[in-house]
């Protein structure tokens, strides 16, 4: 559970000196094209009048440092403007703190969709336990608090000790509050998904829809591709959650787990017995995630009645090592050369292309047509000519 790997981080003492303090949040589709600042202080649960800086102020001027900038292009590419450096840091007057950095971190190819907003404060003495860090967004053009971050802390050895051991993970409640807190710990699944699979669950649909936290769904394929999710699980009626999702579904159907697609493949019309089948085939996994387990591509002739002849199985194709990339997964080709039973005899035999195990069984689904029922998909026809030995 992504839980148990950052909970136990979640409470950090403050000390005298530099602090460093973490906020997660997910970037809704309906935020791109648009700008925010950035604000943040330093809080007492409870004391209003503390609000953005430690010592009493009195009255209710905002008293939020700006921290800087943060803008989203129009394919979601997310930038920030720091308004603060290290260098800069210095007290003020009274003031019990002082900001000494502010960035982002976001791996844009394996997690675009989240960001992680990194504050460091400068602390002239350790506070009272019970101090809060916080950052808000805002919209510069009204002023208005869009949202606030939430402060967010993973076991980075936790999470190393399990990712070495090849353990899956798990994150429940997906859309339990609204985007931009549709979900924390896509950052923590980096280290996991490439060795073992990731579980993703909504929240309870209903209630989130009622909340008004659900919205159109997006936020639950966001999570889907940020975790490189291969099973996503729902809480509510199966029905009526289709009934009201099923273009969602469709969506999450396309890049959910691996997707195996073979973009071209190329073989001889016709060829004599003796020679070598060549075939040249391009596959991509246009999936969020690996297989965990070997696949190899194979090539299937049937004769008239159907029957099958040969079955030619690329042992040194494992499609297991496609590149799995979030973007432009980039594909791969692959020349093939396979020897024709001997006791082949002539004729015209229909060609079909399948994905599975070493022995040539059939086992993965591909999202291409005429397919024999028994996936196997039919790709063209062979003619052989010559005499068998």
């Amino acid at each position: 559970m992504d839980d148990f790997l950052s909970r136990p981080g979640t409470e950090r003492p403050w000390t005298a000196g530099v602090n460093e303090r973490g906020f997660d949040l997910v970037v809704p589709f309906d935020w791109r094209g648009r700008s925010f600042d950035v604000v943040g202080g330093l809080w007492r649960p409870g004391v209003k009048e503390h609000f953005g800086r430690l010592l009493p102020v009195g009255g209710t001027e905002d008293r939020r440092v700006h921290l800087g900038r943060l803008s989203i292009d129009g394919t979601g590419g997310v930038t920030f403007t720091p308004a603060v450096q290290t260098e800069d840091a210095k007290w003020t007057g009274d003031a019990a703190f002082a900001v000494a950095a502010a960035s982002l971190r976001q791996d844009a190819a394996a997690d675009p969709h989240s960001v992680k907003v990194l504050t460091c404060w400068l602390l002239r003495e350790q506070p009272d336990p019970a101090v809060r860090a916080f950052v808000h967004l805002v919209d510069p053009d009204t002023g208005k608090e869009v949202c606030q971050p939430h402060e967010e802390r993973e076991d980075a050895e936790l999470t190393a000790y399990m990712a070495d051991r090849h353990l899956g993970l798990r994150d429940d409640s997906i859309l339990v509050q609204p985007p931009p807190a549709a979900y924390f710990h896509a950052e923590m699944a980096q280290q996991i998904w490439p060795q073992a699979p990731v579980f993703i669950e909504s929240a309870h649909y209903g209630g989130s829809a009622q909340r008004g936290c659900w919205g159109d769904g997006s936020g639950f394929l966001q999570a889907i591709e940020d975790y490189h999710g291969s099973y996503a699980s729902i809480h509510w009626w199966p029905e009526e959650f289709l009934a009201k999702n099923r273009e969602l579904v469709r969506q999450i159907n396309l890049r959910i787990g691996y997707r195996f697609r073979l973009l071209e493949a190329t073989f001889p019309e016709s060829l004599t017995l003796g020679t070598p089948l060549k075939v040249r085939w391009t596959w991509q996994n246009a999936g969020v995630a690996p297989p965990y387990a070997d696949y190899f591509p194979a090539v299937t002739l049937k004769d008239r009645d159907g029957g099958l002849v040969a079955v030619c199985v690329d042992e040194a194709t494992n499609l297991r090592t496609l590149r799995v990339a979030l973007r432009d997964p980039a594909p791969r080709t692959f020349a093939r050369e396979f020897a024709l039973p001997f006791q082949l005899a002539s004729g015209a035999y229909e060609m079909f292309v399948s994905v599975g195990d070493r022995l040539g069984r059939p086992m993965v689904a591909l999202p291409l047509d005429n397919s024999d029922g028994a996936r196997r998909y039919r790709v063209g026809r062979l003619h052989v000519t010559g005499e068998s030995g």
